[in-house]
């Protein structure tokens, strides 16, 4: 497998040549990553992962990281993984390197378990949800009362 040209919520169906629904798992990869589950459309479930301690040196985050996301992906029966890209923000060369380094591991995890994945840019999900706000603060805060909404729905 490898990386997908997009994500609909739906893969061709080899037999039948229609179209059959799939559990999406979308991943804010981080030290703390967010994680949230897609069956047809509809949020089932999501929540957030802790890679490591606030002590671990980052070179066992990336370890940490493999084995966490791979044991999520089996547990969720993820048909396909989307992740979010990385963006250089503030001059903060640092974190850059290592969200870089963390999405090189991923990439691998997925390519070593034959995972289907996307890599989708923040701007196009943000676009897509309607999440506003000029500051990276904001727009969290209006994420989060996007998906606390009780009728949320991708649709």
């Amino acid at each position: 497998m490898g990386r997908v040209d997009s994500v609909n919520h739906c893969l061709p169906c080899f037999f039948c040549k229609e179209l059959v629904i799939i559990r999406v798992l979308a991943v804010d990869q981080a030290k703390t990553t967010g994680y949230a589950v897609f069956d047809n459309g509809k949020l089932i479930e999501y929540g957030t992962i802790e890679l490591g301690k606030k002590s671990d040196i980052y070179e066992n985050i990336l370890l940490s990281a493999k084995h966490v996301i791979g044991n999520l992906i089996v547990k969720v029966q993820a048909d396909v993984v989307v992740i979010e890209d990385i963006q250089q923000q503030n001059q903060n060369v640092g974190t850059y390197k290592k969200l870089a380094m963390l999405m090189g591991v991923l990439l691998c995890l997925f390519h070593e378990i034959n995972k289907p994945y996307e890599i989708v840019p923040p701007s196009r999900w943000k676009s897509y949800c309607e999440i506003k706000g000029k500051k990276r603060q904001e727009q969290k805060e209006n994420t989060l009362i996007f998906v606390k909404e009780p009728e949320f729905d991708e649709n």
